[in-house]
């Protein structure tokens, strides 16, 4: 090969080279992209897949046993919604909020399931009637949140929202993150709760449910298609013979109801639907 020829090809060689990687698509992995993508995925109302979220505790991660965010003092007090029949989208809401600011910012704070109830029908929820916690995260994105001590719980929706109050309103302009667990994946929620509580929605209207006082929860009466909203977590096996496995779910009607206002329910049998519609959120 002469030397012109060979000047040539490799001239033609680098213009090759040059406009391949130039036609090359943009990276979508990158962490600015994936970043707006959630918030995009997020502020039109859907749940974002993050494989990230899945992955962080990977098979080959050992997961522990029996866990539980109490022991950690991440969890706040046992609410009692009373009066305010369907508010329980609020208390669960907070409930898996607080946590994750505590996880943040290292103070556990109560926050206002009555400002979500007065204020977040703007948003599409319907206070003690009913709501969505999807819904009330977009209110708190926008808006913030006051704290219990602040705005107190009513137990019924007030005549309007109290913009007037002077508390300070948490987590405004922060970005909330809601993340669907794949149906009846009780292991990959067992995996993700070591990361924070997990929302979850079950059939609550059992008398089962309803009259329990203690022990690990089967319902066997109750269906796999639910509307009431509560907070898990921990998780669990007993030590007895049986080793039974469980849940730990906080619900929001009062400490004399249940274990001290938990239950624990049967893990890996999708128990009153409990691995059927289950989110975790984050905060960035």
């Amino acid at each position: 090969m002469s030397n012109s020829t060979f000047k040539s090809v490799l001239l033609f060689c680098l213009v090759y080279f040059l406009i391949s990687v130039n036609a090359r698509p943009k990276n979508l992995t990158d962490d600015a992209e994936i970043l707006s993508e959630k918030k995009r995925l997020f502020r039109s109302g859907h749940e974002s897949e993050n494989d990230t979220l899945k992955n962080k505790n990977s098979n080959k991660t050992e997961i522990p046993t029996n866990f539980d965010w109490r022991d950690k003092k991440a969890v706040t007090s046992v609410k009692n919604q009373g009066e305010c029949d369907n508010s329980d989208w609020a208390f669960a809401a907070l409930g898996a909020l607080e946590t994750h600011l505590f996880l943040k910012n290292k103070t556990l704070v109560d926050l206002s399931p009555q400002e979500l109830i007065d204020c977040s029908n703007q948003n599409g929820n319907y206070g003690c009637e009913g709501g969505d916690p999807r819904k009330a995260f977009h209110y708190i994105e926008d808006n913030g949140i006051q704290t219990e001590e602040s705005y107190p719980f009513q137990g019924k929706n007030l005549k309007s929202c109290r913009k007037d109050l002077k508390g300070q309103k948490i987590a405004k302009n922060s970005t909330i993150i809601l993340t669907k667990i794949t149906e009846k994946n009780e292991t990959e929620m067992k995996r993700i709760l070591v990361n924070g509580p997990i929302l979850a929605v079950i059939d609550a209207y059992a008398n089962s449910f309803i009259n329990y006082q203690g022990g690990i929860y089967y319902g066997k009466d109750c269906d796999k298609i639910g509307k009431h909203n509560v907070l898990i977590v921990g998780y669990g096996v007993t030590n007895t013979s049986r080793k039974e496995e469980f849940w730990i779910v906080k619900n929001s009607w009062g400490t004399d109801w249940g274990e001290e206002g938990y239950i624990r329910m049967a893990r890996n049998r999708n128990t009153c639907g409990i691995a059927s519609n289950a989110t975790y959120i984050e905060i960035v």
